[in-house]
This record gives C-alpha cells, structure tokens and sequence, in this order.
C-alpha cells in the first residue's frame, strides 16, 4: 500500500528587516540642525550656574537655559578680573521669534522690563533706540514692516532679512541703496552701528563712530541663519531684578569699540553690529536684567516663543 500523505509546508520567505523610516523635515531655519538644543514638547527652562575655567582665566558660567520646538537659548556669562560680560547663544527655527517691540515717538520710550513685562518674551536686549534720531535718519524696517526710508549716509546698517541671513552695511564703504534692501525681503534694519566686522569676519581697527572709549556695550552677532548672538558687556552697574534689586556690584570697566570687535571675533562671528551702550545698554531674561539700563529706550531686540 502507497505510504501514507503527509501535510506538506509550503516553504516562505525569509522575513525582511522593516525600513527606518527617514527624519521629518523641520521646516524653516535651521532645519535637523542642532536638533539636540530643542524641545520636541513643552518649552524646557534650566539654570545650571555650572561654571569652567579657560584657558585664558576667564570664568565662563551657564547660568541659563531655553529649549522649545522654535527657539533655543545658551546664556553664558564671562568674568575675567573686573571684566564681565554676558552673551547668548541664540538658535532660531523661524525669522519672526527674533521681533523687535518698539515705539516710534520717543516720548513713550521704555526701560527693558516695561517693553516685556506682558509680553511672551524670553530673552532681550536694548537696540538702536531709532525713536530718537530727531532728524529721522536711515532705512528703518521692524518684524517686516518699513518705517523710514531716508539716506543712510552717517552710520553703517545692519540687515536681518526674513531667510535669516544678515549683512552689515558700511556708510563709508558701501553702496547703501534702500531701494534694492527693500527688494530683498528683509525682516529688520538698524540705523546706529558701527560694523564690529570686516566682510571676513576679522575684528576691525577702525569705526564709523566717535564712540569708542571704554562703556557698557550691546551688540548683536551673526553666525550662520538661524543662529545668532546677543551680547552685552557690563560697565558700572551689575545685575539686577525687575524690582531694582542690585544682584551684583557692577564694578567691570566696560570695553572699547576695538576690545568688542576683537570679543566678537574670538567667539567666530561673521558679522556683529554694535548697538546703543552706556545707560541704554542691558539684556533682560526670567525677571533679570544684566547691564546698566538706567535710561529708557525706544526699542528692543528679543526673542520670543
């Protein structure tokens, strides 16, 4: 008798490892860039007040932290003898998180914690308080929208455009055309300056300004888009809360024009513009105010989320 059928397995295919899928895109600034200084979720604050020592002796202390899904924040603050000075590492998804809050007529210019006090501001500086040029000088743009349209033949320019690059304009040296600026889709200018660079990121010698001994300064640095600097160095007065109540000593001796341009320099910035300084000069962040800032501004440079 035949043997009896047996089931038969019919054979399969060996099983194949299940793709990976690709990364999202994160539009806009930036991109994947970074991504590890961002928050996919709720927006992480941290005050570490973790410090190091380099090479040169200064005292470099992370005092302050911001990650969200646009907006990242490194706040570090630098002490070397009785020189201080803080400066913020800036990385930003999307142009309109660097605004600007400001008043045109000077009559209604404000301290730093006025212009963010009610606000959803994280960090900010003073700028180039433009309310107060009385002769209504310079090419003038704010969070996209032109204010003035005037020669700029007295002062460089500093341009933000919306794709998040940034030119420095020397009065002196350039062709400032406005026209053309404007065709650019540009996202803020500044009328007040000088340049701290040169067109390869060198640290200059000499400035369109007679500002330049030894003060408390503001500056703005620029990377690459989507990642900027706001600094500011401390000059007879220290830090302090919303309140006025002093949080330091305030005994650093400022610097020169030449002694931010070559700061700016050594941190690698490409481009860095120098902004109101003196009594106008102060950085704000979590009710805390770095800086001088004894007089009222016309506006302010922030970030926000």
């Amino acid at each position: 008798a035949p043997a009896a059928s047996a089931d038969v397995t019919e054979p399969t295919e060996a099983p194949t490892e299940a793709p990976t899928p690709e990364p999202t895109p994160i539009p806009g600034l930036l991109g994947d860039k970074y991504k590890e200084k961002f928050s996919d979720g709720d927006p992480i604050v941290t005050e570490p007040n973790t410090s190091e020592t380099l090479a040169d002796g200064t005292v470099r202390t992370l005092i302050y932290t911001y990650a969200g899904k646009e907006v990242a924040i490194e706040l570090y603050r630098y002490q070397n003898g009785k020189q201080e000075y803080q400066i913020a590492d800036l990385y930003v998804r999307n142009i309109e998180k660097l605004t600007t809050v400001y008043e045109n007529d000077q009559g209604n210019a404000k301290t730093l914690p006025e212009f963010v006090n009610g606000t959803n501001t994280i960090l900010a500086i003073n700028s180039d308080y433009f309310s107060n040029n009385a002769n209504g000088k310079g090419l003038i743009i704010r969070n996209g929208m032109l204010i003035r349209s005037n020669p700029c033949k007295y002062a460089d320019l500093l341009v933000i455009y919306q794709d998040g690059t940034v030119r420095c304009f020397d009065c002196k040296k350039d062709v400032i055309d406005n026209e053309a600026i404007l065709n650019s889709y540009p996202y803020h200018s500044f009328y007040f300056g000088p340049s701290l660079l040169d067109e390869n990121g060198g640290a200059k010698t000499s400035f369109n300004s007679t500002l330049t001994p030894s003060n408390p300064r503001t500056a703005f640095g620029y990377y690459e888009p989507g990642h900027y600097a706001f600094v500011v160095v401390l000059g007879g007065r220290g830090m302090r809360d919303f309140e006025g109540r002093s949080l330091g000593d305030g005994k650093a001796p400022g610097m020169t024009l030449t002694e931010l341009s070559q700061l700016c320099a050594s941190f690698g910035m490409k481009a860095a513009y120098n902004f109101d300084g003196g009594g106008s000069s102060g950085m704000c962040w979590n009710r805390t105010i770095f800086g001088h800032n004894s007089r009222t501004t016309g506006d302010i440079l922030a970030i926000v989320d």
